[in-house]
């Protein structure tokens, strides 16, 4: 439990605690909640901190065409993330087959932060996240494709590693500047309850992310602008009339 063996046969060889103990962590991982600090005073049973456990880990992948033919259902892997270099994960294939609005509402809603770390600049777009963010799931997101635009700086998260021209120096920047925010920002939001155990900062960012994104990023919005900035000046322009009614449009004849 985080002491090790020569530190309890010390205190039964003495009798009594060491002025100074040091407590080592019973599990590799990330620590994600750090609730004391030097200093503090503590009780007996106060938690010191909390690790997420990386042995289980969860990791989506984009394939090729040409290479998802050679994949297999349970196929076994080792893949290598950026933001985690010389750690090699294995396991095993698994898809989600047939993915569509139906199996997107499961992926959604069992989500609370949409996390997107690609290397600038190869987001293509991001819909997944466009989609998350209009559920009220908060993006945490490098500053490409979509985010350049929708992040508002009380919405979500910019993941921000600065520009580099050397791609190992960008995935340290970006790996970094993620852990930065998951410490200080995303993590402790999170589990910031009151009375009531209500996230109250949390459901503000969510509220925002929602309010934000709503109404520019829909396909009603682009239609509605395709119609009235491109297509209507256009039809104007050939001398084209809009009907009143439900009749049907007729040219000007004087414009043939």
């Amino acid at each position: 439990m985080g002491i090790t063996e020569e530190q309890i046969k010390e205190l039964d060889r003495t009798g009594r605690a060491q002025s100074r103990l040091k407590i080592l962590a019973p599990i590799g991982g990330t620590v994600i909640e750090k609730p004391v600090t030097e200093g503090r005073y503590v009780k007996k049973g106060d938690p010191l901190y909390s690790i997420a456990d990386l042995s289980v880990v969860w990791l989506m992948l984009e394939l090729f065409p040409d290479d998802a033919a050679q994949i297999r259902y349970g196929q076994r892997v080792e893949a290598e993330v950026q933001s985690l270099p010389g750690e090699i994960f294995s396991g095993r294939v698994a898809f989600v087959d047939d993915y569509d609005l139906h199996v997107a509402h499961f992926l959604v809603q069992g989500c609370d932060v949409w996390l997107n770390n690609p290397r600038k600049p190869l987001e293509a777009s991001g819909t997944s996240g466009m989609k998350a963010a209009l559920n009220g799931i908060p993006h945490l997101s490098i500053g490409d494709g979509w985010w350049a635009e929708g992040y508002a700086g009380d919405n979500g998260w910019l993941i921000d590693g600065g520009e580099h021209t050397d791609h190992g120096a960008m995935d340290a920047a970006d790996a970094d500047a993620l852990y930065t925010l998951l410490e200080r920002d995303v993590v402790p939001t999170f589990y910031d309850r009151d009375r009531d155990d209500l996230p109250r900062r949390w459901l503000t960012i969510v509220r925002q992310a929602i309010r934000t994104v709503a109404p520019r990023f829909t396909t009603r919005r682009m239609v509605k602008e395709y119609v009235e900035q491109m297509y209507a000046p256009a039809i104007r322009g050939s001398g084209y009339t809009f009907a009143t009614d439900n009749a049907d449009r007729t040219p000007d004849t004087g414009h043939a």
